[in-house]
């Protein structure tokens, strides 16, 4: 199965046109990039000065130039029209169809096909250095230095300041003293050339980082930190916009749970793509109802929102097929491992589903069902809030107190519960409990009281209190959890965008300090 006919014509005839043209560019562009390249520019790539301006999150920037790009990570190909390639190859862009697909040939094969978008940079920018990071913060870096304990002392990354105007970049590398690991950051300064210590200047930055990593720096900077991949939103480049599936390229072989809404289980698609498969109780929901709220979740781009991949509604059970998160949900690793966890790792789990909830208030939508057990985990500590709009699509109307379904009483706001008033703001009031059941590893909302209990006292003013134990909850920490239960003054209750903004700052001063170069370069 090849492209769409329109594609291959448009291909043939540009072929016939620029052959001559591209090959002419091919030829300077590899001579410069590789052949020519400068023996202090080791990587091969053409030297990098530090006013060039780098790309936001470590994207591509859109241009109507179609060019030649190197591939960043290895990939195999799940479909026929996919490429299959290795880290490091080098191909021309033919077509970009949307952003996240771009139709390529490779320069050495002749293969075209489709690749995602995310696993190429441009041949020559600074994407293609291995320690480069792009537009990510401060925290970001400490947490990807940190979070892998395999991660070697002088392991680092340079990534675009945040913090300053005076300079472009920063370079953040891993510590290791006494068995404690931290992260030291330095201001990577441009002023008649490229340091982090004024006697010490450079050309380029990648005539710094060459210097900084051989055996007599100073620093020891040892190996750049492996790049996160980043997601991809499709099974495959049909499936970008046609998403309903046959549901015979699905195995299910592992059960992994059930809940109000029907069983979820571990699978494959076309026997390639690991995926969570959940299966819909017959009769809950019309296909649909299903289908319009579907199509709404398909949209949803966010880090921290579980992505949907495909459904198969032509028959029941109803299949919702989603990345698989290998932790499962977030409730079970807070009772099972949460020990484990301190106190800025829970602060940064609430910050994780802050920020997926400030992107569902930024769209205009509401969850109705935010609770501990519909956030889920994967082995780096990736949070991502699941089952969004299930609980609105429900049949007749039978997702509510009075209900047979198993109804969240604990977790929803009393307009809610009471009135049936959805809105962000009794989200909001379920981020609260939500942190409560972070900070408390998973106990149960208000214990030893009754459904009947909760729904009488709480609209009248009960709030459980400050957890103590086995964490010791920061009173400015629940000042802020017990504004999210502002009733009956519900518009009191804070935005997720401040909530995202207040709990990803929380452990950090007003004043970002960095390491002076005096006090630990060139000494």
């Amino acid at each position: 199965m090849g492209p769409p006919l329109s594609k291959l014509k448009k291909k043939e005839k540009r072929k016939e046109e620029n052959t001559a043209i591209r090959e002419q560019t091919l030829r300077k562009e590899e001579t410069q990039t590789y052949d020519e390249a400068a023996p202090d520019d080791p990587q091969g790539c053409a030297d990098t000065k530090l006013d060039d301006e780098p790309p936001a999150n470590g994207r591509i920037r859109s241009t109507e130039s179609l060019g030649f790009v190197v591939t960043i990570y290895s990939y195999i190909g799940r479909v026929n029209t996919e490429l299959t390639f290795d880290k490091g190859e080098r191909f021309e862009v033919l077509d970009k169809p949307n952003e996240d697909w771009w139709w390529m040939r490779n320069l050495k094969t002749n293969a075209e096909g489709f690749a995602f978008s995310g696993y190429v940079v441009p041949a020559t920018s600074l994407e293609v250095q291995e320690w480069y990071f792009g537009d990510i913060s401060r925290k970001e870096s400490e947490k990807l230095l940190l979070n892998d304990p395999t991660l070697l002392n002088g392991t680092f990354l340079v990534r675009k300041s945040e913090s300053s105007s005076v300079h472009s970049y920063s370079l953040s590398f891993k510590v290791t003293a006494e068995g404690k690991s931290s992260v030291k950051h330095h201001r990577i300064y441009s002023n008649d050339g490229v340091y982090i210590q004024n006697n010490r200047k450079f050309r380029t930055l990648n005539d710094m980082i060459t210097f900084y990593t051989s055996s007599s720096s100073p620093l020891k900077l040892k190996q750049a930190c492996p790049k996160p991949k980043p997601t991809q939103w499709d099974l495959s480049p049909e499936m970008r916009d046609e998403w309903e599936i046959d549901r015979r390229t699905l195995v299910c072989d592992e059960k992994l749970g059930a809940g109000n809404f029907g069983e979820v289980w571990h699978g494959v698609w076309n026997g390639t793509r690991e995926v969570a498969i959940k299966t819909l109780k017959p009769g809950m929901m019309s296909p649909e109802a299903f289908l319009q709220e579907a199509s709404i979740m398909k949209k949803l781009r966010h880090r921290n929102i579980l992505i949907l991949y495909a459904v198969c509604t032509l028959e029941e059970p109803i299949l919702i097929v989603t990345e698989y998160m290998n932790r499962g949900a977030l409730l079970d690793v807070l009772r099972k491992n949460g020990k484990s966890l301190e106190l800025p790792d829970l602060v940064d789990i609430c910050t994780q589903v802050a920020s997926a909830m400030a992107h569902l208030e930024s769209k205009g939508l509401i969850h109705r069902d935010l609770a501990a057990r519909n956030v889920l985990m994967d082995s780096d500590k990736h949070c991502k809030v699941a089952d969004f709009g299930l609980a609105r699509i429900v049949e007749h109307g039978e997702y509510s107190p009075n209900s047979n379904v198993n109804f969240p009483v604990k977790w929803t706001a009393p307009e809610a519960s009471l009135y049936g008033q959805y809105t962000i703001k009794s989200d909001v009031w379920s981020f609260g409990i939500v942190m409560m059941e972070v900070l408390t590893l998973g106990a149960n909302p208000y214990p030893g009281m009754s459904n009947n209990n909760v729904m009488e006292v709480v609209p009248q003013g009960h709030r459980m209190p400050r957890p103590t134990y086995p964490i010791n909850c920061p009173e400015g920490l629940f000042d802020v959890i017990t504004k999210c239960w502002q009733y009956p003054n519900i518009e009191d209750r804070p935005t997720f965008e401040f909530l995202e903004t207040y709990l990803s700052e929380w452990d950090m001063s007003t004043d970002i300090n960095y390491d002076e170069p005096e006090n630990a370069v060139d000494q």
